[in-house]
Parts: structure tokens; C-alpha cells; sequence
């Protein structure tokens, strides 16, 4: 699957606001799902302009604080249906617009970015959700981790982001347990949930 990579907090807005034209100076031929990557990358003026533009498309829209959103890794993925160069879209700025549709939250996978799209294996993400289900059913973030030559520290970190990702994609009627996700022992408590969470986007994973 390929992935494009897109400022903050422009990544967001496609995946929570609506944004439905991604602006660009070339053109595409591609079509069908892409996965968002979020890119390091974000001056303060940046996120200003972005700030400003979403309220006037839409006053509603809240975006997060700058230390809120995810940097340098997956976010998500949307569709491609076109690539035009004038649109109804308030989100048409131009000179060339990909058209979206479908946009889903995935969790945050950390990955260097790279210009255009750039192939990505989707096998990533699922090395992360295997590491966090073997902590969440016992296993220690060394053995987690080694299993995929990673250090005990980074499976930690893994672990944690995963499921504060999933948790704020709030794509679940049941209840987010409140713990504190730097304490493993205390997910553990609510491992069932967790479980079915993680299968939840690894079917997500194998529609694509």
C-alpha cells in the first residue's frame, strides 16, 4: 500500500474534519485507499494558517493543540477518487486538489516520511499491535520486543502509543478504561478490552 505524507494539522483535519481536498502543486493518477502519514515537520506559523483556514471553512472545528497532535508516522488512511484543478470544496485551494473520501484513524505507527507516495507495508503496523498484545497477555517489553529486534524501551513505547491511539479514535460503544497507559499492569485489568480492539484494526488491516 502507499502512503503520502501530510503536515500537521492537515492530517487531522482529513481524518476528523472533513478536509476533503488535499492540496498540491502536482498531480496524480493515483486512486483507491492510501495510508496518511503525518510528517515531522511544523512551524508555528504553519499551524496558524491551518488553524485559521479550518475555522473560516468551518468555526465549529476545534483543532488539538500543537503538543496533541502525532508527528512522523501513520495516522490513518483515506481514499482518492480524483485529482482536480478547480472544485465546490471550500477546502480547494489549489493549484491541484486529490479528492478524498472515507477517511479512518488508525493507530499512531511511527515511520520516516518521505516526498510523494511512498510504499509502505502495512506489516509495520501489524508488528505493533502483535507487540502489544503479547505485553497486554503477559510478556515482558523485552521478550515483546526481541522477538522483532527491538529494545525493551521502544516495545514500552509501542505499547503505549497504541493504546492511546486507539483510544482517542473513539470507534467503539464501550466505555475507554480510565488508567494511566504508562502503567502496563493497569491495562492488563482491562486486557479483554484491549484484545478486541487491536482485532478490531487488524480486520480494518485485511479489508485494505
Amino acid at each position: 500500500m502507499k502512503a503520502l505524507s501530510i503536515q500537521q494539522p492537515w492530517a487531522w483535519l482529513i481524518l476528523h474534519a472533513g478536509k476533503d481536498i488535499e492540496n498540491r502543486t502536482w498531480s496524480t493518477k493515483n486512486r483507491g485507499r492510501v495510508l496518511v502519514h503525518a510528517s515531522k515537520g511544523m512551524t508555528n506559523e504553519s499551524y496558524l494558517i491551518a488553524c485559521h483556514a479550518a475555522h473560516q471553512i468551518d468555526p465549529s472545528i476545534k483543532v488539538p493543540g500543537r503538543s496533541e497532535l502525532q508527528y512522523g508516522g501513520i495516522v490513518g488512511s483515506v481514499e482518492i477518487v480524483d485529482c482536480v484543478t478547480q472544485s465546490d470544496s471550500p477546502w480547494f485551494f489549489g493549484p491541484k486538489g486529490f479528492v478524498l473520501q472515507d477517511p479512518k484513524p488508525l493507530p499512531f505507527a511511527p515511520l520516516k516520511g518521505k516526498l510523494g507516495f511512498f510504499a509502505y507495508d502495512k506489516g509495520y503496523l501489524e508488528r505493533n499491535l502483535n507487540i502489544t498484545e503479547s505485553v497486554l497477555n503477559g510478556e515482558t517489553f523485552s521478550i515483546a520486543g526481541g522477538v522483532f529486534g527491538i529494545s525493551d524501551s521502544r516495545a514500552r513505547d509501542i505499547c503505549i502509543r497504541m493504546m492511546k491511539s486507539i483510544s482517542e479514535m473513539h470507534r467503539t460503544d464501550e466505555l475507554v478504561p480510565n488508567h494511566n497507559y504508562w502503567y502496563i499492569e493497569e491495562a492488563r485489568v482491562h486486557k479483554e478490552f484491549w484484545i478486541r480492539q487491536l482485532q478490531r484494526v487488524r480486520q480494518e488491516l485485511q479489508g485494505r
